[in-house]
């Protein structure tokens, strides 16, 4: 093969590799966008945010993202958040109590599982309160007026 020949082939190999570099992009590798993580067996993206906040505001924030603050309705999706959550202090979660009467989580879906730091629900009698979780995995009521980081979940899209 002479040195002409090799050179045109090593040509149009290096122009058909540069057009399969260029269509990698646009293929996703992953459900959530950039920065979100993915949980399999919830089908949900979740992301951190350590900015100190406000209940109130990290439900704002998580809105402006398409989301909700975090629900929490198993044990090994506890075990998710919790190691999302490591290293930093505790998180909001999405649990509050308004008025002493409705117990929700900001996504409106049910309470179907709890990880209370005592094992049982805590008598939420004293007007609005929100929930955090704990290094532990374990979830106390907070003053919602008190700042610290939390997380955010969306459904896949």
């Amino acid at each position: 093969m002479s040195v002409m020949s090799l050179t045109a082939v090593l040509a149009a190999l290096l122009v058909a590799g540069l057009f399969v570099v260029e269509a990698a992009p646009n293929k996703r590798s992953s459900k959530c966008d950039d920065g979100w993580t993915y949980n399999e067996n919830t089908h949900k993206c979740y992301k951190l945010f350590k900015e100190h906040i406000l209940w109130s505001m990290a439900a704002i924030n998580c809105r402006y993202e398409g989301a909700d603050q975090v629900a929490i309705h198993s044990e090994e999706e506890n075990r998710f958040v919790q190691e999302m959550a490591k290293g930093e202090p505790p998180i909001w979660l999405g649990f509050a109590i308004f008025n002493g009467k409705f117990r929700e989580w900001s996504d409106l879906s049910t309470s179907d599982y709890t990880n209370w730091h005592d094992g049982q629900n805590p008598p939420f009698d004293h007007g609005q309160m929100c929930t955090k979780m704990q290094e532990d995995g374990k979830w106390r009521i907070s003053c919602c007026k008190k700042i610290t980081s939390y997380i955010c979940m969306k459904k896949v899209e």
